[in-house]
């Protein structure tokens, strides 16, 4: 059984993709070009919310081999490989905490989720990615009632959260449920029968 999607567009072909992954370490990319998935080898396990960046996505895992470190894997749509966002060594430390991505305008934000006196979680953003280390900087920390309960960045970078079956913003917005999600995208229009024209 696949556990996660993505979805992306290759920003030089402008061929729509998607990828899907499983705990079996099972991997396959659809491309509409091709109308036809393809085989694709990894080595991941326990794959959570996905994040779409200048045509990488973006996915939380945790180490297959050692069970004790939080990874963050990529898989670049143009060229079809996966690669790694070096973690500063505090975050990616698994236990006691969980880790979750989001995306604030075109930048990777990284939630570290921790129990100290109370449940709170640190708000990374990414700087850049190179080697050896990828840059991160310590935006804020905030107190939440439980985990992944922040759920993503409205347009002017306020922090959206649920708590008690309400949507808030630090400030209530009077809207209630269960059970909320949020993801962020880019508005396009792509038109199928011209692969070559795409409109932001």
């Amino acid at each position: 059984m696949f556990l996660v999607f993505g979805f992306g567009v290759c920003p030089k072909t402008f061929d729509p993709k998607i990828v899907k992954f499983s705990h079996t370490n099972e991997a396959g990319v659809f491309t509409l070009s091709s109308g036809a998935w393809r085989s694709i080898s990894m080595n991941l396990l326990q794959s959570n919310d996905v994040v779409v960046i200048d045509g990488v996505i973006h996915w939380v895992v945790i180490d297959s081999e050692f069970d004790r470190f939080h990874r963050i894997i990529t898989f670049d749509l143009t060229s079809e490989n996966f690669g790694e966002v070096d973690l500063p060594d505090s975050v990616s430390r698994i236990y006691p905490k969980s880790l979750d991505i989001l995306k604030l305008t075109e930048s990777l934000v990284v939630l570290d989720y921790y129990y100290g006196m109370e449940l709170a979680c640190d708000v990374w953003m990414m700087l850049k990615i190179s080697v050896p280390k990828s840059s991160f900087t310590k935006l804020f920390c905030v107190k939440v009632r439980c985990y992944s309960c922040l759920i993503g960045f409205r347009k002017n970078g306020q922090l959206m959260h649920e708590g008690d079956g309400e949507l808030e913003v630090y400030n209530g917005l009077g809207i209630y449920g269960s059970l909320f999600q949020m993801a962020s995208y880019t508005e396009s229009l792509f038109l199928l029968n011209h692969p070559d024209s795409i409109i932001h």
